[in-house]
């Protein structure tokens, strides 16, 4: 069985659930499981064959002969096996070959899949082991059984007729997890890392941090030996800092604003190249200086670099809701869906 990482509580989790009340050593008594990882969907960063199809499907072949409870779930019709998939893309960059789609084995069996049917070693062995029952871990088929803790809800299959998709966020069936607060995506996004002269600082510092300069400096008072937030005076109606790399329009056209060098639109452009338009943003204070905080889609095909905190104003100083998502660029993060997360709730 595959290992859970360090990255993005890849073995957090695991370590949470075993030391929880809410876990459960007979199988029989289980309401859901939980696989401690997931595989590599290629051989390695020096050789890139796609291997994700056949491992998993060995994988939960394993699972099946194994234990009972996947054939009991399966019988059920309903999903109770889930894994953690702590990429950008969900199930495109964990675990699974490109293209996903329905029936990519049988493609006589979707009219619009125009791939073709693979001919690999691999592919003969899925379709000799599994059958039509392929589609119940296949990520781009309705008929799934596999539920995905993801960290981006993009439903991308939804938006052409072949159901080809990267994330492949099925809502009611998928969990779309917060981004962890330590990852540089996450709710401290833009609160430094480390103190001049004092090293590192923990999220818990960091938080402070944030919470200190947006009650503070922001013209907090005294009451009672405790400091009171006050709405600041905001200078900018629409703030954004962000890169431009990938493929989102919506973030090019957020950056050709600048160009009007609006007093009251403040976007800085944040790209890795660095140059004389690229600067670093404090974005508490920048956040606390805007009325709008803008965060479109992640910069690459809507993945979950995403910056969290644009909830902060707001909670911090109420003032104006966030605007609505553009109209073509639709926001890859749905409400979760009503089914309780089995992880653990993060309090940014």
């Amino acid at each position: 069985m595959p290992k859970g990482r360090h990255w993005r509580m890849g073995r957090k989790l695991i370590e949470w659930i075993a030391t929880s009340v809410y876990f459960e050593l007979d199988g029989d008594c289980a309401d859901y499981f939980l696989l401690p990882g997931h595989v590599d969907n290629v051989a390695s960063r020096e050789d890139m064959r796609p291997l994700g199809d056949i491992r998993n499907s060995r994988l939960f072949d394993y699972v099946r002969h194994r234990w009972p409870w996947w054939n009991h779930t399966v019988l059920a019709g309903t999903a109770r096996h889930m894994v953690l998939l702590p990429c950008d893309h969900g199930p495109g960059d964990c675990g699974w070959d490109r293209p996903i789609l329905p029936f990519k084995y049988w493609p006589h069996k979707n009219p619009k899949n125009n791939f073709g049917p693979p001919t690999s070693e691999a592919a003969a062995e899925i379709r000799r082991v599994w059958g039509a029952d392929w589609e119940l871990i296949n990520p781009a088929s309705p008929r799934r059984l596999l539920f995905f803790l993801q960290y981006n809800g993009w439903a991308d299959q939804l938006q052409n007729t072949r159901g080809l998709c990267i994330n492949c966020f099925q809502a009611g069936l998928d969990v779309r997890l917060p981004t962890p607060e330590d990852h540089s995506c996450g709710p401290l996004c833009g609160i430094p890392r480390h103190r001049p002269g004092e090293g590192p600082l923990t999220p818990a510092e960091r938080r402070a941090s944030m919470a200190s300069r947006a009650v503070v400096r922001g013209g907090g008072a005294a009451r009672g030996g405790a400091a009171v937030a006050r709405g600041p005076t905001r200078n900018c109606t629409l703030f954004w800092a962000g890169s431009t790399v990938g493929s989102n329009p919506a973030r090019r056209a957020l950056l050709r604003l600048n160009s009007t060098r609006s007093a009251r639109v403040c976007i800085v452009g944040t790209n890795r190249q660095g140059g004389a338009s690229s600067r670093p943003v404090d974005m508490a204070d920048a956040m606390r200086d805007a009325h709008y905080c803008y965060s479109p889609r992640g910069w690459d095909n809507g993945d979950s670099d995403r910056c969290a905190p644009t909830a902060a104003p707001a909670i911090l100083h109420p003032r104006h809701p966030p605007p609505p998502p553009s109209s073509t660029q639709p926001s890859p993060n749905p409400k979760p869906n009503p089914k309780p997360s089995p992880s653990p709730s993060h309090q940014p």
